[in-house]
This record gives C-alpha cells, sequence and structure tokens, in this order.
C-alpha cells in the first residue's frame, strides 16, 4: 500500500529520533493505534513526531504522520502550552477512493491543578485546504480534544472527541472518517515526570 510506503519514508526522515511511546484509543466504531517518537509528558517542551493508523466500522483506513514543535510555557511555570505542527494524511476509503493531504494545524493544552493525579485538557486542530489535498478530496478537517491522566509514571489515561471528514471531488457532502467519543491509553517507554511541575 503506498501510504504505508509514505510513512515508512517519514521514519527514514527522522533517523535519530528514538521510539517514545504507543497510544491505542478506541470508540464504538473506530480504532486508532499510534508510534510516538520523541514523546512528552504533560505539556513538556520540544518536537514530538508520531505516526497513526485508524481504522472505522465502514473499513476506511486512515494513515497519518505527524510533527509538531511545543512550546516550553508549562516548563516556566505557566500552565498554558501552545504548539504548531505539520501532518501528511493518506486514506483509502471503503468505497476505493483515496485522499492525500499536507495538514498544517496547532496544540492548546492546559494543566490541571491535582494533588491527586496529574491532569491536562489538550485540543489539536489540523486543516488541509484544496491546495494541499490530492486524489479524491478537496479538503481535510481534523479536530481531536482529550482530558489526559497520569495512571503510573509510564502510563496515562485519557478520554477524548475525534472528528475527522473530508470533502471528496464528487460530492458536496463531508465524508466523516471518525466522529466519536473515545477513550485510549498512552504507554511511554520513558517514565513521565509530571510531579516536578
Amino acid at each position: 500500500m503506498k501510504y504505508a510506503l509514505l510513512l515508512l519514508i517519514s521514519l527514514l526522515i527522522v533517523p535519530s529520533a528514538r521510539a517514545a511511546g504507543i497510544a491505542l484509543s478506541l470508540s464504538e466504531e473506530t480504532g486508532e493505534f499510534t508510534y510516538l517518537l520523541g514523546s512528552r509528558g504533560f505539556l513538556e517542551g520540544g518536537i514530538d513526531v508520531g505516526f497513526s493508523a485508524l481504522y472505522n466500522r465502514r473499513e476506511d483506513v486512515l494513515l497519518s504522520a505527524e510533527v509538531i514543535s511545543l512550546g516550553q510555557q508549562a516548563e516556566l511555570g505557566q500552565p498554558w502550552q501552545l504548539g504548531v505542527g505539520a501532518k501528511l494524511f493518506g486514506a483509502r476509503l471503503a468505497d476505493d477512493r483515496e485522499l492525500t493531504a499536507v495538514a498544517l494545524g496547532a496544540r492548546l493544552g492546559y494543566i490541571i491543578p491535582s494533588r491527586i493525579a496529574p491532569m491536562a485538557f489538550v485540543a489539536e486542530a489540523y486543516f488541509a485546504p484544496s491546495v494541499t489535498a490530492f486524489g479524491d478530496s478537496q479538503r481535510l478537517f481534523e479536530l481531536d480534544s482529550r482530558l489526559e491522566v497520569e495512571i503510573t509514571p509510564t502510563a496515562l489515561g485519557y478520554i477524548g472527541y475525534r472528528l475527522v471528514t473530508a470533502r471528496m471531488n464528487d460530492t458536496d457532502d463531508d465524508v466523516e472518517l471518525d466522529d466519536n467519543v473515545h477513550v485510549g491509553i498512552r504507554f511511554n517507554l520513558v517514565p513521565l515526570d509530571f510531579r516536578r511541575r
């Protein structure tokens, strides 16, 4: 599949990065697996790279590769964090239509003070206009928001909502690849250190 090859090429572009974790999120209609490089703790500054595969009940498959630069506001004592990034999407829909898109986006995070378990609210949005959408698609939009809670130093759980829509060439209606509340868990190969803040 050419999209799998695309992700493999992306992996080769970042040879100095090392695996940092994996994440799995599930809803009634979708499942998403994410392989993380340079994964950060709650609102920790730096650059994150991630590769994801999403599958839904209609048998649509959406692959993506993301790179995002995160600010260090939380490390400077601020509860907010801002980040900007880019995401490459490739999908094959159940009706054999294909799409490829390059999207720009942003992340907004907020640490919720807690003495029991560190928590954070994170929201991300990506948009690919017609100029960077190819194949059978005209544009693509993704919104992902979640509440994260540290479970152990190497794992966090989250509940969130994800919306992924694409406008295809042959219709004025958007195709929804995901529009669901999901739960998930992320495992980190390096212990997280949220409590230092």
